[in-house]
């Protein structure tokens, strides 16, 4: 562990912008270090950095100056002592780090902040730019640095909170409460955790907080539908310049097969064999499989699934409890081979 003020170890995170590779590795560097700009050379590298905050004489090894009047002002101004060094000391190897990387001392650097609180550094027009972010928690601190990107990290000591459900349930996205609910509850803790430093980390590189984020909508288009002019469609009802809309994941438009093919007459004939009053008809499925890459090469796919499941079998569909009983299972197989039997014998 490390005893001074502006000591920390740097992981590096480096995206090849030509293959898609992402390359994350540890290098032993500390801020001071004159290679440390040309260790961050390309715009889409993120070094981030662990920052040790558990030093005793921590106001021994506080450089002069490093420190503007308004931090120490806030410092001192804090409550408990424990408070106060985790500040001091962040800030102070928060400093030395970017000065490193601008080549400029700790003491000359100074800070702004976004419309809702997000630090960054007040650079003149000739001074080149980096962004930053920082998060501490307990006796550790993360700093992220790039040159070009708008950054977020969160760090999360994992300890039992009370009311987990209450927070999934007012912050959560639809999905994200049903992938929830199916983690075994042994990792349930550390689920919920991964989960929120992934919120609070995208929401601090947007600039906002909790409070003043975005709303996640969760849609299915239509077969035949143009993601880009839903969300043109989107825009234009709300009617809001302040309000924006990004894509969360790349959108497709939804895609079908015919009726009118042999594969479905074969499952409708095996179908009515079982159950002579049988409705065989196709739905939409509100997710993705690989059918869509299928009926994009122009061959039919059916989602089909014919195993007989009870209603606690449903619920455990695609989670860590997912099962069928061994009747169900052979019941389906039969099913497939009598389908793909008659679709052989055409």
């Amino acid at each position: 562990m490390a005893s001074k003020i502006g000591a920390g170890s740097l992981n590096r995170d480096v995206h090849d912008v030509d293959d898609g590779n992402r390359l994350a590795m540890r290098t032993s560097a500390r801020p001071g270090d004159p290679l440390l700009p040309q260790l961050l050379r390309s715009p889409d590298e993120v070094h981030v950095w662990t920052v040790p905050l558990d030093i005793a004489a921590w106001r021994d090894g506080l450089v002069p100056g490093w420190l503007s009047d308004e931090e120490l002002l806030r410092a001192e101004r804090t409550r408990f002592e424990q408070q106060r060094r985790r500040f001091a000391v962040c800030r102070a190897t928060l400093r030395a780090i970017l000065g490193s990387y601008l080549e400029r001392p700790p003491c000359e650097l100074r800070f702004g902040q976004g419309p809702y609180g997000k630090p960054h550094l007040d650079c003149g027009r000739s001074d080149p730019s980096i962004h930053f972010n920082v998060s501490h928690s307990d006796e550790l601190a993360l700093v992220a640095v790039s040159w070009e990107r708008e950054l977020g990290v969160d760090l999360e000591r994992v300890r039992s909170i009370d009311g987990i459900d209450d927070i999934v349930a007012r912050h959560f996205a639809p999905a994200e409460r049903l992938a929830f609910s199916r983690v075994f509850p042994a990792t349930r803790l550390s689920t919920f955790y991964r989960y929120w430093t992934l919120k609070e980390a995208s929401l601090k590189a947007c600039g906002v907080g909790l409070t003043r984020a975005t709303a996640a909508i969760d849609v299915r288009l239509l077969p035949g539908q143009d993601p880009a002019a839903f969300v043109a469609d989107l825009v234009r009802v709300v009617g809001d310049t302040a309000v924006t809309f990004r894509p969360q994941s790349q959108t497709w438009s939804a895609t079908e097969s015919s009726t009118e093919t042999e594969m479905f007459r074969a499952i409708t004939a095996v179908a009515r064999a079982r159950h002579p009053t049988a409705l065989v008809t196709t739905i939409m499925l509100p997710g993705f499989t690989d059918s869509h890459y299928f009926r994009r090469m122009g061959i039919a796919s059916y989602g089909l699934g014919p195993f007989p499941l009870t209603q606690s079998d449903s619920r455990g569909v695609h989670g860590n409890d997912e099962r069928v009983s061994v009747e169900a299972l052979r019941f389906g197989v039969r099913f497939y081979y009598d389908v793909v039997s008659r679709v052989a014998a055409k």
